[in-house]
């Protein structure tokens, strides 16, 4: 299997994100991921020509657009540093379509205002002011809600050391977390019943991802609720499809039912261990059709070769056993 570099320019997340859209076939996926892939090598060596064209693979690869916003800046950069601007207008405009980017945002970048004197460049102003006038103040709310949701659980692990032998601390600690989820929860719907559900085009990835992160740590009955919203937004390309994947498989986890898309692990004596799969034969299928690469390549992440992949390896129950007499365990506390 081969394994693919990272490049701070494209940023991928933690599970290898490729299309947005249905119906691709696994041979799309594959030569979407290799082509970016190359591009960010050639960036890295600073061949920016090649790293275009490596680019322009991709965008053929699901019919002339990319799965995320943000490649379609990436590309308008690569291509400003190759000299050619045509092409970086182009891709510029498809940006201020499906992305989120500030008038302020834009004028600081100073590869891209070299485009300024282009035709193209005052309809892209125009279309990025109306997205702002109409989105900036509940982008700012939705980037709080981010942080707010992030910041107690990513001390918890602090918290649980320092006072691992304080049973009433590390419970209070949990409230906090819990009040804020409340509080985030109040804000988030408030937004969903005014605008619907924010997509990328509309606030960008990272406040388009706040929607869904207070979602997931929501009761059950909203995130219920909320998921035919996120299917939606994922078959629009409008939403990340590992984040529609987290959600529905955590779900199905915790009502004591295989996964569907194979996003959530465990480690078990150091040793990582996927939790059960439905139908395990059709699952890169599942994971293809709403936009996820191989579930070889996502636990290739993780350490898991693919010989250790097998059918049992995917079909373990006691995985989900383990798990939720573990959740037991906690709440009998």
């Amino acid at each position: 299997m081969k394994r693919f570099v990272r490049h701070p320019l494209v940023i991928t997340t933690i599970v290898v994100l490729v299309a947005l859209q249905q119906g691709k076939s696994q041979f799309f996926i594959e030569s979407f991921e290799e082509a970016v892939q190359r591009s960010n090598v050639f960036q890295l060596e600073g061949k920016y020509n090649s790293a275009g064209l490596a680019l322009e693979e991709a965008l053929t690869a699901f019919g002339g657009h990319f799965p995320g916003a943000h490649l379609y800046r990436s590309a308008a950069r690569v291509w400003v540093q190759a000299g050619q601007p045509e092409k970086a207008i182009w891709h510029l405009q498809q940006f201020s379509r499906k992305g989120w980017i500030s008038i302020n945002d834009l004028h600081n970048d100073t590869l891209l205002n070299t485009l300024s004197t282009y035709p193209a460049w005052d309809t892209i102003l125009l279309r990025i002011t109306e997205k702002e006038q109409r989105y900036t103040t509940v982008v700012a709310q939705l980037e709080e809600i981010k942080l707010a949701d992030q910041v107690l659980r990513r001390i918890s692990g602090c918290i649980t050391e320092e006072y691992a032998d304080d049973e009433d601390a590390q419970r209070y600690f949990q409230g906090l977390i819990q009040q804020q989820d409340s509080a985030n929860l109040v804000v988030v719907e408030a937004i969903i019943a005014t605008y619907g559900w924010l997509g990328v085009g509309q606030v960008g990835a990272r406040a388009n991802s706040a929607l869904w992160q207070v979602i997931q740590h929501a009761r059950l009955d909203v995130q219920k609720k909320y998921l035919p919203a996120i299917q939606a937004s994922v078959q629009a390309g409008e939403t990340m499809p590992d984040q529609l994947a987290i959600l529905e498989d955590r779900m199905l986890i915790d009502a004591g039912q295989p996964q569907r898309y194979g996003s959530q692990i465990i480690r078990i004596n150091e040793q990582v261990r996927l939790f059960p799969v439905e139908d395990p034969d059709q699952l890169n299928e599942r994971r293809n059709a709403i936009g996820l690469s191989r579930i070889e390549n996502y636990l290739s992440l993780f350490g898991v070769e693919e010989d250790e992949i097998t059918t049992e390896y995917l079909t373990d129950y006691r995985v989900l056993e383990y798990h939720l007499n573990r959740q037991k365990s906690v709440e009998a506390e």
